[in-house]
């Protein structure tokens, strides 16, 4: 196998806090800039909200909650966020 080869090959791990890993990095599908953005969303709520919006006891629980997008959406955060 060739060396770019290896280098383009998706792997099946990923670095990070499990409050930030976006639906695409759970669901093995091609990654974008989009997740950096879905990381952006999260760092805007839990800056107005002072909690991550898929909290849970364990990783899986949390992976979980975020392919199945369970999340409450605060009415206390302004329009303009």
């Amino acid at each position: 196998m060739k060396w770019v080869d290896q280098v383009n090959k998706r792997k099946n791990t990923f670095v990070g806090t499990a409050d930030y890993v976006s639906p695409e990095v759970l669901s093995d599908k091609e990654l974008g800039f989009e997740i950096d953005l879905w990381a952006l969303g999260i760092i805007t709520y839990q800056m107005f909200t002072g909690v991550p919006p898929f909290r849970d006891k364990t990783e899986y629980l949390i992976f979980k909650r975020i392919s199945e997008m369970d999340y409450t959406f605060p009415e206390n955060i302004p329009e303009e966020a």
